[in-house]
């Protein structure tokens, strides 16, 4: 229990460090410092820094994923308009992400080809959401 706690205050951290002030600008040092905890600590629960921003991509797009399983079963525009604000605020939530989004996947094969595979799973599936909602109206 306790390490799934740690790892979660590690990717907070790491969340609002990142937000304020890039992940250039940011080390395992400071992270492991913001949680109070070694640095040692830190790299049992995550090797490297793109380790932890593997990490906060895969919560984010479980929230996304959270939200969408929801949004299948009602295809109206008002619903539309829902998942619009729930985008909107995970981009505020994760906004480092989306502002360094070319330099982040150009620096780590791995992430591209995961954003690259959720991107095209996610444009599907709104492509299926918009053909149901003009079938309904």
């Amino acid at each position: 229990m306790a390490t799934r706690a740690t790892q979660t205050r590690i990717v907070d951290a790491a969340v609002e460090l990142f937000n304020e002030h890039g992940t250039a600008a940011v080390s395992l040092n400071r992270i492991a410092e913001h949680c109070l905890i070694s640095k040692g600590n830190l790299h049992y629960h995550f090797q490297s820094k793109q380790e932890i921003i593997r990490c906060i991509f895969q919560r984010a797009l479980d929230e996304m994923d959270a939200g969408w399983y929801r949004d299948h079963l009602a295809p109206t525009l008002e619903h539309m308009a829902e998942m619009f604000v729930r985008q909107l605020q995970l981009i505020i939530r994760y906004r480092f992400f989306y502002r360094e989004l070319a330099n982040l996947l150009r620096a780590d094969r791995v992430l591209r080809v995961r954003y690259a595979t959720n991107r095209e799973r996610r444009l599907k599936a709104i492509e299926q959401f918009s053909a149901r909602c003009r079938r309904a109206a």
